[in-house]
Parts: structure tokens; C-alpha cells; sequence
């Protein structure tokens, strides 16, 4: 993690924290938990504070600037799925986060297994780190997870469904 990275987590992840913060990133990691649309718009769930949920809906971060975003990870349940409807693609918070800026979303298109995925995505930010790009570090993180001593891990119905939306700025230029 980079000596400039800001971690919000339980109380301090807000959605006026998160909307505050999201411009100012290039690398947004959100581990968390979502409402997948059928319960009103795809959002992702934050801490409660006085005077809203918490949920900031596909919408709302669809509005948002993020000029210095590279990257954006959601590390939860189908944040890559949506309902299809009449237009291009899929709406889903990865879409939503397209839209405001990121050129780069990874998202998942079913529900993940928080403790089965997690060191899924530890050794995806370490390979980010090394300087692989989302795809390779993606790779990576998955032929290790097909190589675990944990044989629920090695199921590809563990981390199939984690998947690169988008390209890098360096790839699209």
C-alpha cells in the first residue's frame, strides 16, 4: 500500500467520506458489501451516518469526478452484474464507475465468499504492486488460487466470476 493511501473502514467509511476521498485516488479498493438492483439501484453499502444509509447507488457514483482514478476494485457480490436492459451494455456499479472516470474496474459477476476471495485479491494488489497491469495481476492472483493448497480455493466458481472491465490509460492510448 502506497505511503499515501487513505484506508476507511468500519465507522470512517461513510458515504460522504467515500465521495469526499474517490476524486483525489488513483487506486480505489472497496471490500465490502452491496445491493444488487431488485432492491432498488446496484449501490454499494457504507457506514450509516446521521441522516442517510449509507448506500451510495450506481447513480450517485455514476455523477462522480475521478480525473486521477486508474483503477477501481470492487471486491464484493456482483458488483459486475446488472440487469439487461434496452441500451449498450450492462448497467452495474463497474459501468457506474466508467462512467465517472475509471478507465479500469475489477468486479465480480456473482456473489464471492469474503474469506475465500480475500487472499485472492492480497496477492492481486501485490502483483499491482510489482507492476503488473489489471489483466496480468488479475492472471496471476487466479493461477495461484488454481494452485492452493485449499481445494475450495482452486474451484473455479470461486474466482472465476472476478473479471477486468475496461483498460488501462497506457492500453487505450
Amino acid at each position: 500500500m502506497s505511503s499515501g493511501a487513505i484506508v476507511l473502514t468500519r465507522d470512517e467509511a461513510t458515504k460522504r467520506r467515500f465521495i469526499a476521498e474517490a476524486p483525489k485516488a488513483n487506486l480505489i479498493h472497496y471490500a465490502g458489501h452491496t445491493r444488487t438492483e431488485g432492491n432498488g439501484p446496484a449501490a454499494l453499502l457504507l457506514a450509516t451516518e446521521s441522516g442517510n444509509e449509507g448506500a451510495l447507488d450506481a447513480g450517485e457514483i455514476a455523477r462522480l469526478r475521478l480525473p486521477a482514478t486508474d483503477l477501481v476494485v470492487i471486491a464484493a457480490c456482483s458488483s459486475g452484474r446488472g440487469e439487461t436492459r434496452q441500451m449498450e451494455g450492462v448497467p452495474s456499479l463497474a459501468r457506474a464507475f466508467m462512467i465517472a472516470g475509471a478507465p479500469t474496474v475489477v468486479a465480480t459477476l456473482w456473489d464471492i465468499d469474503d474469506e475465500l476471495t480475500s487472499p485472492l485479491f492480497m496477492t492481486f494488489q501485490r502483483a499491482l504492486a510489482a507492476g503488473a497491469t489489471p489483466a496480468r495481476a488479475l492472471q496471476q492472483a487466479q493461477i495461484a488460487a488454481l494452485h492452493s493448497s485449499d481445494p475450495t480455493k482452486r474451484q473455479p466458481s470461486t474466482w472465476g466470476g472476478i473479471v477486468v472491465v475496461g483498460t488501462t490509460r497506457e492500453e487505450a492510448r
